[in-house]
């Protein structure tokens, strides 16, 4: 049905429109409706290139990004105003800023221990075969030992993937 449509914006309402209605075909067909829509998403993304022009694909990541921004700033609003209620709850116990604490305390500290490989990993993309680096397999895969990590990747004439991040090598 899309294939056909030329106009940016048309084909951007459609864009907008169709995870509803894969939500309804699979209500009407009594088939999970989630999955109904995931399954529209991933027959529509392996054709995006043929059904869309670049144009259109262009709009479309700019309607996504201000669609994604709305959805964000209805989140916040309803978490600020749920916010005075939470705290006042949390009044009532005297151990709760010592347990926020804790929670934060921990998220930044598996924050900084992804950051350090994740940061390797993202310089890879400047250096794709960097010294330390093995092939592994097949001819454009390799293996690079960072720290305590191993990265297994596979590297095309457009892109780097990255296989396996660990402290084991995939398989083993």
């Amino acid at each position: 049905m899309r294939r056909g449509i030329t106009d940016p914006v048309l084909e951007t309402v459609l864009a907008l429109i169709t995870p509803y209605a894969a939500y309804v075909a699979g209500e009407a067909l009594h088939v999970s409706p989630v999955m109904t829509v995931i399954v529209a998403g991933l027959a529509i993304g392996a054709r995006r290139d043929r059904i869309t022009t670049a144009q259109t694909r262009l709009q479309l990541n700019s309607v996504y990004q201000t669609v994604i921004f709305l959805l964000e700033s209805v989140v916040f609003s309803l978490i600020r105003l749920q916010l005075p209620t939470l705290i006042r709850d949390l009044s009532r116990t005297r151990a709760w800023p010592a347990e926020a604490l804790a929670v934060a305390a921990t998220l930044i500290v598996i924050r900084m221990l992804w950051g350090f490989p994740l940061s390797a990993v993202a310089r890879l993309a400047d250096e794709p075969r960097p010294t330390g680096s093995f092939p592994y397999g097949p001819p454009d895969r390799r293996r690079l030992r960072i720290g305590r990590y191993q990265v297994m990747y596979d590297i095309t004439a457009e892109t780097m993937s990255v296989c396996h991040l660990g402290r084991g090598w995939a398989g083993s």
